[in-house]
């Protein structure tokens, strides 16, 4: 247990403090680093969730979660499985047409086991006049491990908006 809280908190800084942010990759033109199969397949599990999102499809959103999953947003309070679940659930009936979140993807990190994906996610709303604006971003990184049955899960996500 203590080797894979260090070994996680050795990723999670690492990309924290990396030099600057690498230019935001377009989603098919994803950097792959460390076990690049594995990334691609991390990579794989993480487009299934955004795919999921982007339908409203609660089940398919949830699977990629693990049911420990300690999810941090800066000034709010840590969110477990059953939080973001509804979460989702609320946001999926009440969300606006034309309002979308939308990863750039700095880098999708993988080893033996662990896993992170870096990224920047942005409030894409769409304006009266057919322009978008960008009302939010937010720095994230989704702490992945690989499962029993071959499936990544994030068990941490750490999530901070950009000041203005």
């Amino acid at each position: 247990m203590h080797r894979k809280f260090w070994v996680v908190m050795i990723l999670v800084t690492a990309a924290l403090i990396s030099s600057g942010v690498p230019a935001l990759a377009e989603q098919r033109n994803v950097p792959l680093a460390g076990d690049t199969v594995r990334a691609a397949a991390v990579w794989q599990s993480f487009v299934a969730w955004l795919k999921a999102y982007e339908v409203g499809d609660l089940k398919g959103t949830m699977d990629i979660f693990d049911h420990s999953v300690n999810f941090a947003f800066q000034g709010g309070p840590d969110q477990s499985y059953a939080d973001l679940e509804a979460s989702y659930v609320s946001d999926f009936k009440t969300r606006s047409p034309g309002t979308v979140w939308s990863p750039q993807i700095a880098e999708v990190y993988a080893d033996d086991a662990l896993a992170f994906v870096r990224s920047v996610w942005e409030l894409h709303v769409t304006q009266s006049d057919g322009s978008i604006k960008t009302a939010a971003r937010n720095r994230s990184i989704d702490v992945f491990h690989l499962m029993p049955d071959g499936k990544w899960r994030i068990f941490r996500s750490l999530n901070y908006p950009e000041k203005a």
